[in-house]
């Protein structure tokens, strides 16, 4: 039940986003709309003082947001910021100082997308400067859950907080060390495998020899864990009136699976998302020096893939933010499951640890309106003609002269519009259709462009068309 209801609090946040943008410059449309829900979530009824303590003075003269008080009376700071800031460890001044004047036994920093858990690890009633676990509210993955559940009021726990905590800061310390040692063999790791075989005594000549057969012996046990077979099949046949074998026969495999689990990715692009955000939780001490490197930097250009500045990636694309960064999302389903496997290779896994169960293919198109209305659109030609006949009939007067523009409709083989279809090149009939009094290219790829082509020529917002597409 609470990962249902974190799940359709993720979905809430993805929707009153993209519908309601000012809500990342007003702290206070952050609070009601996508703080104040994910509290309740949380199970803290956030109009109860006893549960929900707003504004909260701290002893440094500041103001905390929320202060949670749990069903033993354990106590959570969270601190809030307006969506649109980039949380970092400046912006945790406010909840340091609570926290380390209080009962708390956590700390949350939050913008209502990302949220940042701290705790006290290092020194007690001291809050640690690095949080021990960043979520991203709308893609949480199955050990987010796990972390969230721990600060729910009736679940909350000083002692379960500090285990998990300490946990997730030894995974990601001991998926660090092992992912350096399979990439190269520390000179300890060295000795040890030397000491265990029995060499007497290990010198460096011994230690030279011993690299590259450690190295090789490292690639081999790897690979059973990049190669992990699906789990086996019950190949009996059920009773024909066994209702739970039909259940079983029709739900659909996951999308995807990572290190073994499946990803909760409905799309590509969610894949990709849900690969970094996991390489971030894991690496949280390189992952700014891993992704400021190629292959995530444009060769040639001036953008990156990924970056914890917006402004560093294309304006012409694209973005998701992901924890702490902004993702360039600008790619076909096959390009991103590349992308996500670049971002696992540079991390010291194999690709071959992302599953693929249904693999990408050209998305289909279910649909597409245009000015807020339906439009013929059972393929990407019928789309693409619609768009020219709608502009034909909207403007019947300009048409003419707006489509003999050569710098719009005409590359350097052919026209992609005239009236004459010999203008159009060489092609096939299958290549070129009649709209009304004009011929149009077709053929290749790219149709969904080519129409917002047509609409920027004509003075329109490309947005005004709306393609819905298998890979959303």
């Amino acid at each position: 039940m609470f990962r249902e209801k974190i799940t359709e609090h993720g979905l809430r946040v993805e929707t009153l986003l993209n519908d309601f943008p000012e809500i990342k410059t007003i702290e206070a449309s952050t609070k009601s709309s996508l703080i104040e829900p994910l509290l309740r979530c949380l199970g803290y009824d956030t109009s109860h003082p006893q549960q929900v303590a707003l504004e909260v003075l701290t002893e440094l003269g500041g103001r905390i947001d929320y202060v949670l008080t749990g069903g033993t009376n354990v106590k959570i700071a969270v601190e809030a910021k307006k969506a649109g800031t980039t949380l970092s460890v400046k912006e945790t001044n406010q909840l340091r100082s609570y926290f380390t004047f209080s009962e708390a036994v956590a700390g949350v920093l939050t913008n209502g997308i990302d949220v940042w858990l701290f705790t006290d690890l290092d020194k007690a009633n001291v809050m640690d400067a690095e949080p021990y676990l960043t979520v991203d509210i709308r893609n949480v993955t199955d050990n987010d859950i796990h972390h969230l559940q721990t600060l729910t009021r009736m679940q909350v726990n000083p002692t379960a907080i500090h285990e998990q905590a300490q946990r997730e800061r030894y995974r990601t310390q001991v998926n660090t060390i092992v992912a350096e040692e399979l990439a190269a063999p520390s000179q300890e790791f060295l000795r040890l495998v030397g000491k265990k075989v029995g060499i007497k005594p290990l010198t460096k000549a011994h230690l030279k020899l011993l690299r590259p057969l450690i190295t090789e012996a490292l690639k081999r046990a790897r690979g059973p864990l990049r190669h992990d077979p699906p789990p086996p099949q019950n190949t009996t046949p059920a009773p024909k009136n066994d209702p739970a074998s039909k259940t079983n026969d029709t739900r659909p495999p996951p999308l995807a699976s990572l290190f073994g689990k499946p990803l909760p990715a409905k799309n590509y692009r969610q894949i990709l998302i849900s690969v970094v955000q996991e390489m971030q939780n894991r690496y949280p001490s390189v992952f700014a020096e891993t992704v400021a490197r190629a292959p995530f930097v444009k060769p040639n250009r001036t953008w990156q893939y990924i970056s914890s500045d917006a402004q560093d990636l294309s304006p012409k694309h694209q973005q998701r933010r992901v924890g702490a960064y902004f993702l360039d999302v600008n790619l076909s389903a096959k390009k991103a499951v590349a992308r996500a496997r670049q971002f696992l290779v540079a991390f010291g896994h194999s690709a071959n640890e992302l599953s693929i169960h249904r693999q990408p293919g050209p998305p289909k198109l279910k649909g597409a309106s245009l000015f807020g209305k339906p439009i013929p659109a059972k393929t990407y030609i019928e789309m693409l003609t619609s768009v020219v006949a709608e502009l034909q009939n909207r403007h019947l007067d300009t048409f003419s002269m707006i489509v003999g523009n050569e710098k719009d409709f005409r590359g350097t083989k052919r026209w992609i519009i005239s009236r004459d279809p010999d203008d159009l090149g060489t092609l096939s009939t299958r290549s070129t259709r009649q709209v009304g009094d004009y011929w149009i290219y077709t053929g290749g790829t790219g149709r969904v462009p080519r129409a917002h082509k047509f609409l920027e020529a004509f003075g329109h917002d490309p947005k005004e068309l709306v393609v819905h597409t298998s890979d959303e």
